[in-house]
């Protein structure tokens, strides 16, 4: 019935022999935090679940970071009229917040319960198919002033006479960043086709760069710290027309909502240091997320500051005349870079574009599901350097066509001369470019 599992286990190392076996019962199963009772994957039993009013989950609503919750129930949530109804059995909002608290966990509902009507789940936690775990810990990057670095200031060898905003006076230097942040709380996040990215805190690095794992304030026990629901998927997680893509139906046969890897890494801008968690959706449809996840605390990770949180959504609308009309299902992993311009941002392919028809991909019928155009490229996300804020350009390969639809998955950056800026960017597309 589509559970999902995320498990965390310990590899042991043999001195005598050299080998590296990894333990059979894992550390912790972010399934059983979520669903409760007993947990089959650690021997756990009585477990008690995170109670769905108690978890951090966000989402976005067309113009800012909101929680994802009903907004007569939270403050801090203002989903549109539109995303109610979308949630909803018809345009007056019935079962819509019903269906809200469902997905956050809440199972009195269930068939299993007396009068209940929404699909029984083994687990909380949705399957996990082709999004990897992407762990983000202290910031462990080689640049300029970091433990890691030669060099103590930044330069750009390709324009050595460039002013860069790393350099300027009042800027926070790298080493500062992970003198303040090594010691933050650990967190693997990973997308679930329950149409979450999640969060599971796993234990930190204290001020000697030891790994604690036992800390009462950060441990390593796969609690979830924070999820986002993107925009995206709360159009398409109910269904009123197909029951088998109706994610709470009883008869829900499946559907992909996260089902991409999400890219992190540390930007600078304003002056100071930040890290970024950057995602689309895999098969799950046209969208790209951005998260602000410099501070896992429990202080910083709250409803209330969703909309600081949450950095923005694109090209989940229907607005075709904008560069998004290139972007197809977003498969690939953004990479975060520095670039010549002086501004920190990402990277990644314009996705897959899939034909109705079910003809082998030789074949020229059918029409893309996603991308207008069909075409192959690159969409680069820049960050102001001094609010932050992302604005987006698109490099056409001038590759492929409706008829013919092309796309760029992953993409690989590479800096050529060593100063951490990136220089080129190589990709492959469908059609074997």
């Amino acid at each position: 019935n589509w559970a999902g599992q995320m498990t965390a286990n310990n590899l042991l190392y043999d001195t005598a022999s050299g080998a590296v076996t990894l333990a059979s019962t894992p550390n912790w199963d972010a399934a059983c935090g979520l669903t409760g009772g007993n947990c089959t994957a650690t021997n756990a039993t009585d477990v008690t679940p995170l109670a769905p009013s108690n978890r951090i989950i966000l989402s976005w609503n067309d113009t800012q970071g909101v929680a994802f919750a009903w907004p007569a129930a939270s403050s801090a949530s203002t989903l549109t009229e539109a995303q109610m109804i979308a949630l909803s059995d018809n345009s007056a909002k019935a079962n819509g917040q019903n269906r809200l608290d469902y997905l956050r966990g809440e199972r009195s509902k269930e068939q299993s319960n007396t009068g209940g009507f929404f699909r029984t789940r083994a687990s909380v936690l949705g399957d996990i198919i082709n999004s990897s775990p992407t762990w983000v810990g202290p910031p462990m990057a080689p640049y300029p002033s970091s433990s890691l670095a030669v060099t103590t200031s930044w330069k750009d060898n390709l324009f050595p006479t460039k002013t860069l905003p790393e350099n300027a006076s009042g800027a926070s230097t790298y080493s500062t960043f992970q003198n303040s942040a090594g010691t933050r709380q650990n967190v693997v996040y990973v997308g679930s086709n329950d149409g979450m990215l999640h969060g599971f805190r796993t234990g930190y690095y204290n001020a000697a760069g030891d790994y604690v794992g036992n800390d009462a304030c950060k441990p390593n026990d796969g609690a979830e710290t924070i999820a986002y629901v993107p925009a995206a998927i709360i159009k398409t997680i109910h269904s009123n027309s197909n029951v088998g893509l109706d994610f709470s139906s009883p008869n829900y046969g499946h559907t992909y909502s996260i089902d991409a890897t999400a890219g992190s890494g540390d930007v600078f801008y304003g002056n100071n240091w930040h890290t970024w968690l950057i995602g689309g959706l895999g098969y799950g449809g046209q969208a790209l997320y951005a998260l602000d996840v410099t501070n896992p605390s429990s202080d910083n990770f709250t409803e209330n500051n969703a909309s600081s949180l949450v950095k923005g959504e694109w090209g989940y609308s229907a607005d075709i005349s904008s560069i998004w009309n290139n972007l197809g299902k977003t498969f690939g992993t953004p990479q975060v870079r520095r670039f010549h311009n002086g501004q920190w941002g990402a990277v990644f392919g314009n996705g897959y574009c899939f034909r109705t028809s079910n003809s082998p991909a030789t074949s020229n019928d059918g029409t893309c599901q996603s991308s207008s155009t069909g075409r192959a490229g690159l969409y680069v996300m820049l960050l102001d350097p001094t609010t932050g804020a992302p604005s987006f350009k698109f490099i056409d390969t001038g590759n492929g066509t409706t008829a013919k639809p092309n796309g760029i998955g992953y993409v690989t950056p590479v800096d050529l001369d060593d100063d951490h800026i990136t220089d080129y960017v190589y990709a492959g597309d469908l059609l074997g470019n």
